[in-house]
C-alpha cells in the first residue's frame, strides 16, 4: 500500500487539506505533514476546533475522519 502525500505550505486551511486527500483516516501527525504545521498544541487545538463544530469526526482517541459529503 502506498501512501499519497499532498505538498502543501505552511500552515495551510487543515480542512481543505485534508478533504483533498484521498485518504478519510488520519492521525495529528498526518495533519501535521498535510498542513507543514510543526507545533503539536497548535494542530491540536485546530483539530479539536474543527471536531467541536462538526468538520472531521473523531471516533475513537487520536483518530480522526473527515465526514462523508
Amino acid at each position: 500500500m502506498s501512501s499519497v502525500y499532498i505538498e502543501a505550505a505552511p500552515h495551510t486551511d487543515l480542512v481543505f487539506a485534508v478533504y483533498s486527500d484521498p485518504r478519510t483516516v488520519f492521525n495529528l501527525v498526518d495533519m501535521a505533514v498535510l498542513t507543514g504545521e510543526s507545533r503539536f498544541n497548535s494542530i491540536n487545538q485546530r483539530v479539536n476546533y474543527y471536531v467541536r463544530t462538526g468538520k472531521l469526526l473523531n471516533p475513537r482517541s487520536g483518530l480522526f475522519l473527515a465526514r462523508c459529503i
